[in-house]
């Protein structure tokens, strides 16, 4: 939701969002925790604006890509796929 709405992201080096971000393309990352890394992120973002630019124009394609009705779709055949008869 952020991304969509164009801010440029920061997130925790949590797995998760490995699944779906490219660190430093579509996000900064910072390790969970670390008070100090966020701090320098956020700064990072306000004193580069080329940097949020980039962010931001990376956000809006995530977004682009990962839109709810998409998302809900690729689950929908996820879940068809695991609950469907077993070939024998």
């Amino acid at each position: 939701e952020a991304m969509a709405a164009g801010t440029p992201v920061i997130v925790s080096d949590l797995p998760v969002f490995a699944e779906w971000l490219l660190a430093g393309r579509d996000a900064l990352q910072v390790p969970v925790g670390d008070d100090r890394a966020l701090a320098e992120a956020l700064g990072r973002v306000l004193a580069d604006q080329g940097l949020a630019t980039r962010l931001r124009d990376a956000g809006y394609e995530v977004a682009r890509r990962h839109r709810w009705a998409a998302e809900a779709e690729r689950h929908e055949q996820l879940y068809q796929r695991f609950h469907a008869p077993a070939a024998h």
